[in-house]
């Protein structure tokens, strides 16, 4: 079976006179456009304390997509310690569990 190709997208960051009041999420991934991973974190995205490691623990949620018409995000209970752990993790299970991405 090939690999599943996975995509990550950081949001843009906040711009305009209020940008000081808005923060940048953590990073989401897709499979085949759809929603495949989605990284949540106490800390706001602040590239400097990503490249740094200075954040709380990252977690990783999972779009089971094994229901009919619609996925519902499940969270792992592992923290991750760095944004590079975590997408090492997500490609290696993705890749175990294939049958959780294929929509019905």
């Amino acid at each position: 079976m090939p690999k599943l190709k996975i995509v990550w997208r950081v949001s843009d960051p906040p711009t305009g006179m209020y940008r000081s009041f808005h923060h940048r999420s953590w990073p989401t991934a897709s499979i085949n456009g759809a929603p495949a991973f989605s990284i949540s974190c106490e800390d706001s995205y602040y590239p400097p304390y990503v490249k740094t490691g200075k954040h709380k623990p990252l977690f990783l949620l999972v779009a089971d997509w094994r229901q009919p018409h619609s996925f519902t995000w499940k969270r792992f209970k592992k923290g991750f310690a760095n944004l590079k752990e975590v997408k090492k993790f997500a490609e290696e299970w993705a890749n175990k569990n294939p049958d959780t991405f294929k929509q019905n």
